[in-house]
């Protein structure tokens, strides 16, 4: 029970992480941009809006500065290397703590803070975490505040819980949450995919195919990697252009990806290789698969074929194929 435990931490550790593959610059900057606006805002409403504060004020808005303050120096201390559990924890404190006040606490100016700062919180969680990670940070905040201005009367005015509050503060939210995660997954299949042949680039491949390896050392799985080189391809467009080219190009992207199962990978990552990730699967079993997609392909291709060894790392295993592809075609 305890190792199962373990392994489902493990794995949703690594859920947060692999959603940053590449984009590990980009998440440092905005955790630590939101970690000083929420220090900023916190100063601003204890000078502004409390000017006689509480010893309750004072106590939350001093955590909240020196939390805050410290995820803004890890984030430009570590940069690329900031742990994504951070900006998690991050995100999450001030949803507890508005949940926290709104269902135990009296209505207080913490209260109202909160409610105009989550909508922003759930866009960043919902573009730099798993959709599953972000709708379990999120929804459950929504519905305690419903529930807690419900139970509370909704007054209709004089109070944070108002039913205009409650229905901006829900709006908002799942509407920040809902862009966030829509935003993400378009930018990562403009970013990730290629415009050509409709599957991974470069980039996309490298940043699931890390995930994949890291996944079967871990399950102790086979992994295979094939590079696929289209043959003749400088021929086709001397001949017919470069229209036909593509066409070809177009042709075997689709007949490798429909040849492989949906948890298989395909990348493009040259003007005419491709790179298939085949996980769970050994060498004499990728051998039978390409012996019949190379059989049935409309576009003539040579290919070499790597299996995952104890100490391969995704560049090891495409170095490999590319050196038997080469004897392939030798």
């Amino acid at each position: 029970m305890a190792d199962d435990r373990s392994g489902a931490v493990d794995r949703a550790s690594r859920s947060l992480r692999a959603r940053l593959n590449g984009d590990e610059r980009a998440y440092a900057f905005a955790t630590g941009a939101l970690a000083g606006a929420l220090v900023l805002t916190a100063l601003a409403h204890i000078m502004f809006e409390q000017p006689q504060p509480t010893p309750d004020i004072l106590i939350y808005t001093a955590a909240r500065v020196v939390l805050g303050a410290a995820v803004v120096i890890a984030a430009v201390t570590l940069r690329e290397r900031l742990p994504a559990w951070l900006g998690a924890i991050g995100a999450l404190t001030p949803g507890v703590m508005l949940a926290l006040f709104a269902v135990f606490g009296t209505d207080t100016a913490h209260t109202l803070l909160c409610l105009r700062e989550f909508p922003i919180i759930a866009l960043y969680l919902g573009w730099f975490y798993p959709s599953w990670f972000a709708r379990l940070s999120v929804y459950p905040v929504v519905v305690a505040i419903i529930a807690a201005a419900t139970l509370r009367g909704l007054p209709a005015a004089g109070g944070s819980l108002t039913p205009i509050g409650v229905a901006e503060f829900t709006i908002f939210s799942v509407l920040c949450l809902v862009l966030g995660m829509r935003g993400s997954t378009y930018y990562r299949r403009r970013s990730d995919g290629d415009p050509l042949t409709g599957v991974l680039n470069r980039r996309g491949l490298r940043r699931a195919g890390l995930d994949e390896v890291r996944r079967a050392h871990r399950r102790g799985e086979p992994l295979t990697v094939v590079l696929v080189d289209a043959d003749r391809l400088k021929a086709v467009n001397d001949a017919d252009g470069h229209h036909a080219g593509d066409t070809a190009l177009q042709e075997l992207a689709h007949h490798l990806g429909s040849a492989v199962r949906d948890t298989d990978l395909v990348g493009r990552v040259g003007g005419d290789e491709f790179i298939l990730l085949l996980s769970g699967t050994d060498a004499h079993t990728a051998r039978s698969i390409m012996a019949r997609v190379h059989r049935t392909s409309p576009v003539p291709f040579s290919y070499g074929i790597a299996e995952r060894s104890a100490d391969d790392d995704l560049d090891a295993l495409i170095r490999r194929a590319d050196e038997r592809m080469y004897g392939y075609k030798s």
